[in-house]
């Protein structure tokens, strides 16, 4: 039985077969799907997508990167009614740089940006994102030093996505007692 679906731009033939779909795109190898739609693992479109790189070239990532830092430094315009001065007033509030927030606005996940931070294959984008990394530790550290954020919050950012810890100095002081000798003295003093 085979249907045919018309999609945008592109014809699609669609094959059911028990648990998966074989779909046909011009110019495509074939995609083995799962009932739900998700890639079936060790085929070609699960390679295709765990391999895939968003950004082709670490200067699309660093202007990527760049546009998230101009969107938080230009902040959110904040329009509120002024009770004493019986008016509104407009300010404007600064966007506090996040990891999250950066892979949020650069169109990937946490962890698709830790890959290229971290993972084989993505060298050339490791010194950019650790640079967008250590921007953002200093903005939290910041921040926290200016109380422009709870500094309980500050130090759980710190201490989970770079790295710090709370560390308690302990002296132990060790006292090395003779007993032999202090048993001789108290045995000389007894006669």
């Amino acid at each position: 039985m085979t249907k045919k679906k018309k999609a945008t731009n592109i014809d699609a033939e669609i094959i059911p077969e028990e648990d998966t779909k074989k779909v046909n795109i011009t110019n495509q190898p074939k995609i083995l799907r799962k009932e739900k739609g998700l890639f079936k693992k060790g085929t070609e479109g699960w390679k295709m997508c765990i391999n895939a790189k968003k950004f082709p070239t670490p200067e699309d990532l660093e202007v990527a990167i760049n546009g998230y830092f101009a969107e938080c430094k230009k902040g959110l315009k904040h329009t509120y009614f002024d009770k004493r001065k019986s008016k509104e007033v407009t300010t404007t509030l600064s966007i506090p740089l996040t990891i999250s927030g950066l892979a949020n606005n650069i169109g990937i996940s946490r962890r698709q940006l830790l890959n290229y931070r971290k993972k084989e294959g993505y060298e050339e984008y490791h010194k950019i994102v650790e640079t967008a990394k250590h921007i953002i530790e200093q903005d939290v550290i910041e921040r926290g030093l200016m109380n422009l954020s709870n500094p309980i919050f500050s130090i759980f950012l710190l201490k989970n996505s770079f790295g710090f810890k709370d560390v308690q100095e302990t002296i132990v002081k060790r006292r090395v007692i003779d007993v032999e000798k202090n048993l001789l003295e108290s045995n000389n003093d007894d006669v």
